[in-house]
């Protein structure tokens, strides 16, 4: 195994040491300027039935080039006074380093949304208990990305569907596995984008959490006890084209890219009663998004379309 070197850098504003490890910025002590990792196993045992980790038994079994999912707890005052901001960042490392001792060192694959002390390429140093996920292969067509020559403002990785913070609804038997096909047309959205995606699924919904009604002519339905084929059948009167590419936002850390087409055959797989709010538009330039669907919570699709182009 390739032996590694701790150094030291300057930075070019401040003059201030700031350590490096292979040239990249090196984080550790599992806490940064506005993030500190978070305790998945703790976490875990407060909420077993609902918040899995992997067992002690696969920290063994990391490798370099491994895949692991981090929670970056966000711990700056004011983003923390928004209610509207998460609570944490959800990223995946790429494991570079394994020095013993509990440690692990992986660089950092996402660009962060919030945190603006991390980069991707950063270096993060973590133990077992601030594992949240592994990322496990599907089959052998996934590529792990070379470091070599990776500087911290580029080689961002996308993001494969199976990594996605909700790939549980559409890979697990427990809940639905989707075809291939379907799974390969969903594109996971990260980072910054997820935000922007974000706030123009904000910026069309009112502050009881509908669509504004000075914007949009809306159709509502009740889903509750809809099924799947009578729910696609209306979404298909709502809009027929199927090719069209769309956006689904969550919130400001969870979105994805995928067709109209898709998501009105799958619906049920996309919305959750009860803990979703989801809102889908076309991608398009923010000034032709001439309709929106909202899914609302409390079992409801809302179909809006722009009052100037009803």
């Amino acid at each position: 195994m390739r032996e590694y070197e701790l150094s030291f850098k300057r930075t070019p504003t401040s003059g201030a040491l700031m350590e490096m490890f292979d040239g990249f910025p090196f984080k550790s002590g599992f806490s940064g300027s506005g993030w500190k990792l978070e305790n998945c196993v703790a976490v875990a045992a407060k909420h077993p039935t609902t918040f899995k980790v992997p067992s002690p038994d696969e920290a063994m079994l990391v490798q370099l080039g491994d895949l692991l999912r981090l929670h970056f707890l966000i711990t700056d005052p004011e983003l923390r006074s928004d209610p509207q901001n998460p609570r944490a960042e959800r990223m995946w490392v790429e494991v570079c380093d394994l020095p013993g001792n509990g440690l692990f060192r992986g660089h950092l694959t996402n660009m962060p949304g919030f945190i603006t002390s991390l980069e991707a390429g950063d270096v993060i140093e973590f133990m077992w208990e601030h594992v949240a996920q592994v990322y496990v292969e599907a089959d052998n067509s996934f590529k792990r990305t070379q470091r070599r020559g990776l500087t911290p403002t580029s080689g961002i990785k996308s993001m494969n569907i199976r990594q996605h913070e909700l790939a549980w609804r559409w890979t697990d038997s427990q809940h639905t596995v989707l075809p291939e096909d379907v799974l390969d047309a969903l594109h996971p959205i990260d980072g910054v984008e997820t935000r922007q995606f974000h706030e123009i699924a904000l910026s069309c919904l009112g502050n009881d959490g509908f669509l504004l009604s000075s914007e949009f002519n809306s159709k509502a339905t009740i889903t509750e006890h809809l099924s799947g084929e009578a729910g696609s059948d209306w979404l298909t009167q709502q809009y027929p084209i199927s090719e069209t590419e769309v956006v689904l936002s969550w919130n400001q850390t969870t979105a994805l890219k995928t067709s109209w087409g898709i998501f009105v055959a799958y619906w049920q797989d996309f919305c959750y009663p009860g803990s979703d709010d989801l809102v889908v538009f076309p991608l398009t330039p923010r000034s032709t998004h001439n309709w929106v669907l909202l899914y609302h919570h409390v079992e409801e699709f809302h179909f809006g379309r722009r009052k100037a182009d009803a």
